[in-house]
């Protein structure tokens, strides 16, 4: 306790606030000071965090400098030098964001649900789904299998596209296996059994660049195809076989051309027979 002393020689206390009033105005100014604190270090994960503008703002209302309130000069007692601790500012409401803003990110958060819970969902089917023309088309693919006896491999129908295809081009399907197992057997009711395995073989052999490979080759085909007692017979003229005979020694790659070529002209003549056949027809009429 502080005294003072008038002029009439009495000495006079001055009153000090209480320890405990103390303790909660250092309380009070040190909870102050981490608050605004906590808006000057980096936003944690999930808060919103402030623009360089909006940060500005608020430090500029918050941290200006406040002018000490004195007591009037006649008062015998003056109140201390208040601190911008002391008495708080009224907090000016934060910035909201816009709805744009809120509409925008609460969708892009429901996207992002949806995402994740279709992971959730069982898996769908192995194969896709079929549309009403599709499932047609296939239904009517089933029954041409069944009723030209072709229940092996073949379980998806060919698209429009690739029979107009096969239709215009004799060779164009030729690598596919439907295609193959329809022209073959119509081959073979008009006497071209063998035509379309001497054809895949010849090309193999034209391809082939190791001579001793292609030696063997060439007798293969000779033996298989052009020999007198050839097992799988096609028919060439003698001067056609006899010009291939005598080069099967160190045969070049164009050996087989001339009998090439009288093979591909026969493919080419009977498929012209070949799409006006019924099961040709038939496999057309799938997508109509």
């Amino acid at each position: 306790m502080l005294f003072s002393t008038f002029g009439n020689g009495f000495f006079f206390a001055e009153p000090q606030p209480s320890t405990t009033a103390s303790v909660r105005k250092a309380q009070k100014a040190a909870k102050e000071r981490a608050r605004i604190q906590s808006y000057q270090q980096a936003a944690a994960p999930g808060s919103h965090a402030m623009n360089n503008r909006q940060r500005t703002i608020f430090l500029q209302v918050h941290l200006r400098p406040v002018s000490p309130i004195h007591s009037p000069p006649s008062s015998p007692i003056h109140s201390p030098p208040s601190s911008p601790t002391d008495s708080p500012p009224t907090t000016p409401p934060a910035p909201q964001p816009s709805t744009t803003a809120s509409v925008r990110k609460a969708q892009k958060a429901a996207k992002e649900r949806a995402r994740i819970q279709s992971y959730q969902q069982a898996a769908a089917p192995g194969s896709h789904a079929m549309n009403n023309r599709q499932r047609s088309a296939q239904e009517k693919f089933n029954a041409f299998l069944l009723n030209n006896g072709l229940n092996g491999p073949f379980h998806i129908a060919p698209t429009k596209t690739a029979i107009r295809s096969w239709k215009e081009n004799s060779f164009v399907g030729l690598e596919l296996s439907l295609y193959t197992a329809l022209f073959q057997r119509f081959l073979e009711t008009c006497g071209y059994g063998n035509e379309l395995q001497m054809l895949h073989d010849i090309q193999i052999f034209k391809k082939q660049r190791n001579v001793n490979k292609r030696n063997s080759a060439a007798k293969e085909i000779y033996d298989k195809y052009m020999h007198a007692n050839a097992p799988q017979k096609v028919l060439f003229t003698k001067k056609i076989k006899d010009d291939v005979l005598a080069k099967l020694i160190l045969p070049p790659p164009r050996l087989f051309n001339v009998a090439l070529d009288e093979v591909k002209e026969r493919i080419a003549s009977v498929h012209q027979r070949f799409i006006l056949d019924g099961a040709f027809v038939e496999l057309e009429g799938i997508h109509n």
